[in-house]
């Protein structure tokens, strides 16, 4: 849900209805753009300023500091900040001169009997900022966390990196309850997967594009009995175990032996139970995935064999036609080397342009799905890969045609009508 004013609309309508929520903004709030010159910078300016005193009016709990809010430089940045009562936090800028901190590492917000730390981190600062000094991110967070974690009730970081980056983060910060990221154009949307048992990790798109909205309603912490009564209705209930991957073993001997205990089963009796592991599902998925990558190799070999035959039959037919050009071209002394190039490297010039068409479909489908759906990207390689396919298939569609032309008789070529 983009825009300020939809922004305030929607938050209103919460407080109206008795909520109070924190708002929060994890980066890269400022500007439109990173290209910021002389055409653009007052304009941009003039944006960064509305946007900051529109996020006040909201009331903007905390705004993490990232590679946007740079841009224009450390003194414009802390122009807006001393204009607002926004508290901007980041744990690992430093002042390249003192080496002393920029900005709170953090801030403590207060919900009724509720302390939620929020934490302010980055990796992004633009190239030409010499006055500060980018510390490790991951380290300083965990430094961040191990000061607050016993003074608040939930944590709560932004992060403001590179997308390639984001998936780590849930093992990196495993004291965290939840992680907020900007610096990507992804959303995160309900049906993605998360780390069980937290921490749990969303993006909401570039800039703030959408409010993402997460609420402490939508869990709940209930006795084990409570649990039971509730929701083995149906004769049968899961429970997630987090175990330290070097002692699975033991751990599903331990469990194994508590629900024996529970179920007061005899040792004579079989379990009237299943402990999985993700080892199972990863081998399921594992199948699945070749059996799709074989059929896509499947599919993709018969394509090339019949788009091969394809080319092959309208070389035939283009020599054909040219029988009389032929007959022309080897009188004033073209070779049959000649002709024989010339006829493989128009085949190989027709499957080229045709790889090249279905790499730019190929992309313009990788574009969308990155932007709409779910991460996705095309590797370099897998575009070389498929310009060499069409190359080689270009070459064995071209030779047949290409050797009935360079071996055509001359006088036999100019007679033709």
């Amino acid at each position: 849900m983009g825009g300020l004013s939809r922004k305030l609309v929607k938050i209103q309508e919460m407080r109206d209805a008795g909520e109070d929520p924190v708002i929060l903004d994890a980066g890269d709030l400022f500007f439109s753009t990173p290209n910021l010159h002389e055409g653009n910078l007052r304009s941009e300016m003039h944006r960064a300023n509305s946007i900051l005193k529109g996020y006040e009016k909201i009331g903007c709990d905390a705004i993490n500091v990232g590679k946007y809010e740079l841009l224009a430089g450390l003194s414009f940045l802390r122009g807006q900040v001393s204009d607002v009562s926004i508290p901007f936090i980041s744990a690992n800028l430093r002042n390249a001169s003192t080496n002393d901190l920029l900005f709170k590492p953090y801030t403590i917000v207060e919900r009724g009997e509720l302390k939620i730390g929020i934490i302010g981190l980055t990796n992004m600062v633009p190239d030409t900022m010499q006055s500060v000094n980018v510390e490790d991110y991951l380290v300083s967070g965990k430094a961040a966390i191990d000061a607050i974690k016993n003074k608040v009730d939930v944590l709560v970081l932004m992060v403001n990196s590179n997308r390639n980056a984001h998936e780590s983060f849930p093992n990196e910060f495993p004291e965290a309850d939840f992680i907020f990221v900007s610096g990507s154009t992804v959303r995160t949307r309900p049906n993605m997967p998360q780390k069980n048992g937290g921490p749990y990790l969303y993006s909401n798109g570039k800039q703030g594009k959408f409010l993402g909205m997460f609420s402490m309603d939508n869990h709940c912490i209930i006795p084990f009995g409570t649990y039971q009564r509730l929701f083995s209705r149906r004769g049968w209930m899961r429970l997630n175990v987090k175990v330290d991957e070097n002692h699975i073993e033991a751990a599903k001997d331990e469990v194994t032996g508590i629900m024996r205990r529970l179920r007061q089963l005899p040792p004579q009796e079989e379990n009237d139970f299943a402990v999985n592991q993700q080892d199972m599902f990863r081998k399921q998925y594992t199948a699945i995935k070749l059996a799709i990558g074989g059929t896509g190799v499947f599919i993709t070999v018969l394509s090339l064999i019949v788009g091969g035959i394809g080319i092959m039959n309208i070389m035939f037919v283009t020599v054909k036609e040219r029988t009389r050009e032929i007959g022309i071209r080897k009188a004033i002394g073209a070779t049959r080397k000649i002709i024989l190039m010339q006829f493989i490297l128009e085949a190989i010039l027709i499957c080229t342009l045709g790889g090249i068409v279905g790499l730019g479909l190929a992309f313009s489908g990788s574009f969308v799905i990155d932007a709409f759906i779910f991460p996705s990207t095309m590797p370099i390689s897998l575009a070389v890969i498929s310009l060499t396919l069409s190359t080689v298939v270009g070459i064995l569609s071209g030779l047949g045609p290409s050797f009935r032309a360079a071996g055509l008789d001359p006088i036999e070529a100019l007679r033709y009508e």
